[in-house]
């Protein structure tokens, strides 16, 4: 409704520059440096700054729980900024999500060629029709539905299921950011029993829908969200992926052995495991990502 971003308009100033704009949606509610900066360059004029009636027309695009239609563009969602409420990705092309505050829930629907960022959060992270994806969740359930080529670093407190997916590659969480071993906390998980590779696939379909990648595939993403950072702060409480960690057997969810479990107990084993790194302490490779205007 107009009389919201009117309020919202005028909280910020009366006529709008870019440092002003920064202050508030990136130092107040947690957006990240390069949405700010990609909104203001949308919808300013070099004269007048970013008028209410501008402000008016892009409102829509800092809804900060439901992003959709975007295309190559970086959207962070920094601690604090989310109040545990669902959160909303769709339609994205191209683009770069890290949701670093714990939503209520997630649901993640017809992105392609995306890399997106899910901290620890206790409730669903549902992916639907994505491909080409990259993704970073820990959640307390994982659900893939109409999936394909896309790779998962998973934390799961359950086993993950998928539908209908095709050319999924899965691996343990391994992602570094500021608060990430306080949002495991939160979230009351065992990183000792991450049932990452305990996939159920319903899909109906014979063969293998998925794998496990092997060391040198994985990536390891580290996020650093205030330029006055620690070098350090960056934390992840989970274990770092080693050959031996990607070769483990999948957990059973009762936590009994699998041996001697009926098939509709279990969940589906991949047909090979990954192959042994070479050299044989090939490390695994970095992303580093700093919050920055681009």
């Amino acid at each position: 409704p107009e009389k919201e971003m009117r309020q919202v308009f005028q909280q910020i100033g009366a006529r709008i520059f870019e440092e002003q704009l920064d202050m508030y949606l990136c130092q107040y509610l947690g957006y990240g440096q390069a949405e700010v900066e990609r909104f203001f360059k949308l919808y300013s004029t070099p004269d007048e700054g970013l008028s209410f009636p501008r402000f008016k027309q892009g409102y829509c695009d800092l809804n900060p729980f439901f992003i959709s239609k975007r295309r190559s563009e970086i959207i962070v969602r920094k601690p604090g900024s989310l109040g545990q409420q669902q959160v909303n990705l769709e339609d994205l092309c191209a683009c770069e999500v890290y949701i670093c505050d714990p939503p209520g829930q997630a649901f993640v629907d017809g992105c392609k060629d995306c890399l997106i960022l899910l901290t620890a959060f206790d409730g669903p992270a549902c992916f639907r029709d994505c491909e080409g994806c990259t993704f970073w969740v820990a959640a307390q359930q994982v659900r893939l539905k109409d999936c394909k080529s896309c790779t998962f670093y998973i934390y799961a407190k359950t086993p993950p299921t998928m539908v209908n997916c095709k050319d999924i590659s899965a691996a343990p969480w391994c992602a570094h950011f500021l608060n990430c071993r306080q949002h495991f906390e939160s979230a009351g998980f065992d990183v000792k029993r991450n049932f990452w590779n305990s996939f159920s696939d319903f899909s109906g379909k014979s063969g293998c829908n998925w794998r496990i990648c092997a060391l040198h595939e994985v990536v390891r993403l580290l996020l650093h969200l205030d330029e006055g950072e620690a070098a350090d702060s960056p934390d992840n409480p989970c274990p770092a992926p080693t050959h031996d960690l990607l070769c483990q057997g999948p957990l059973a969810p009762d936590g009994l052995e699998l041996e001697g479990q009926t098939v509709s107990h279990v969940s589906q084993i991949p047909q090979s495991p990954p192959c042994p790194p070479d050299p044989p302490l090939c490390p695994v490779l970095d992303l580093e990502v700093k919050d920055s205007k681009q």
